[in-house]
């Protein structure tokens, strides 16, 4: 009992919880699962303690407190970014410029012929004319030893489809041998343009020197170039396929043989020269077995990175 007129000593009063979920103890406001520093040691007895240490919980930190300590340790597990695979744009970019040249040749072949497609008995692919092939830069032997000397007709003819299923026939095996080679030469932004550059005309050569009469379209010569880089890339990976994948080996060889028997054949059709094909698949070959095997492409651990 106190005296009167002396004050005694100061009493805790007990916690209390109000509407908003918010505990006042000792004169000071606490949150719930927050430890209040102003309490004095009599708040924490049975009847008087909190919630958390009434049942048992040994950490009274919120879970926002415990994600942020562990960030900033770097405890919790971080969501790993994807890499960017670099993408081998000169290579694409070359695989969409010979895309629009072709459609461009075929367009101008036909604007030469007035927009009328020929009959299949005068042009078995289903395009201009035979006027209007010549006018877009076909290659005819008698024009290049003309005293005109037209002799720009090497090069306009690799790029010229006799009509439209010689070009769809490009644009198909453009897209699928170019992604392969892409994937198989070393140093694609350059090997994959010169190659086919360099075969193409190989083609246009070998056909004007060997057929003196007829008129030639050698969009094949540069799409088997392509087919001649993954022939040497089959070669060349065949001592190291393992048993299990001689299968796929063998599949991807008899598929290769059988496209390039169809495509030598189908240059046998008006219009299209086989010496252009002929020439443009050895070329191929031998070039991407020169780009694969001499340049000894050497790949140091330490710095990552290519080396001639």
């Amino acid at each position: 009992v106190s005296t009167p007129g002396v004050a005694g000593p100061a009493r805790t009063p007990p916690s209390r919880m109000n509407s908003n979920g918010w505990t006042y103890t000792n004169g000071s406001k606490v949150r719930p699962g927050r430890i209040d520093m102003n309490a004095t040691p009599g708040t924490l007895e049975a009847g008087n303690a909190p919630w958390y240490v009434r049942r048992g919980i040994a950490s009274p930190r919120s879970s926002r407190q415990i994600s942020r300590s562990r960030s900033s340790r770097g405890g919790s597990p971080q969501k790993s970014k994807k890499k960017l695979v670099p993408v081998e744009w000169y290579s694409i970019g070359f695989l969409t410029l010979m895309t629009i040249v072709y459609v461009a040749m075929f367009i101008l072949s036909l604007s030469f012929s007035n927009w009328e497609m020929a009959p299949m008995s005068e042009n078995p692919w289903y395009g201009a004319t035979r006027d209007g092939l010549v006018q877009s830069g076909a290659l005819v032997l008698p024009l290049m030893n003309s005293p005109g000397n037209e002799w720009w007709r090497l090069i306009s003819s690799i790029f010229l489809p006799a009509g439209l299923i010689h070009l769809a026939l490009c644009l198909l095996f453009l897209w699928v041998f170019g992604a392969y080679a892409r994937t198989a030469m070393p140093f694609p932004q350059a090997t994959v343009a010169g190659l086919f550059l360099l075969s193409s005309l190989v083609g246009s050569l070998a056909s004007a020197n060997l057929n003196a009469d007829y008129i030639a379209c050698g969009a094949f010569s540069g799409i088997l170039s392509l087919l001649g880089v993954i022939a040497a890339s089959q070669t060349l990976e065949w001592p190291r396929r393992k048993l299990l994948n001689l299968k796929e080996w063998y599949l991807v060889t008899l598929i290769l043989l059988i496209v390039l028997g169809g495509l030598i054949v189908l240059s046998l059709f008006p219009l299209v020269d086989v010496w252009f094909s002929i020439g443009g698949t050895i070329s191929g070959l031998c070039l991407a077995y020169i780009v694969i095997l001499f340049p000894k492409v050497q790949t140091s651990a330490n710095e990552k990175r290519t080396k001639w």
